[in-house]
């Protein structure tokens, strides 16, 4: 759990450096340059909300129910850790999918960002299927 904790706060840095280079359109990419396509694009945003605050919540959130299912050391508390993960994944899954079908342009700095999504989820599965 506390593996989880750990990519959640670097997960909630990410998301937080995405909210900052989203309102002042540019973004600084690992490698490329394709991180200000992809940002300030029309699917940079959802409903009006931009998608980087919608990671920074989901990181939120994260940290919040493993802190709870930690305290508590029960295995139905992991439930609500696995329904938050796995809306996690989903929602990383159509972003990549975005990127890569739509935009043609990956943005490493989201590429991170995702991969930490997916890593949350994967610990959550194993703990449930460990415990």
């Amino acid at each position: 759990m506390i593996a989880v904790i750990v990519l959640a706060l670097v997960g909630l840095a990410f998301a937080a450096y995405q909210a900052k280079a989203r309102i002042s359109y540019g973004a600084l990419c690992i490698t490329g340059n394709s991180c200000n396509a992809v940002t300030n694009s029309t699917y940079s945003s959802l409903f009006g909300i931009p998608v980087a605050l919608i990671g920074l919540l989901g990181f939120v959130l994260l940290i919040a129910a493993t802190a709870y299912a930690y305290a508590v050391n029960d295995k139905k508390a992991l439930k609500p850790l696995l329904l938050i993960s796995t809306a996690g994944l989903a929602f990383v899954s159509y972003l990549i999918y975005l990127e890569v079908t739509v935009l043609h342009a990956i943005c490493s700095i989201c590429t991170v960002s995702h991969v930490i999504g997916i890593a949350i989820w994967i610990l959550v599965v194993f703990s449930l299927w460990k415990y």
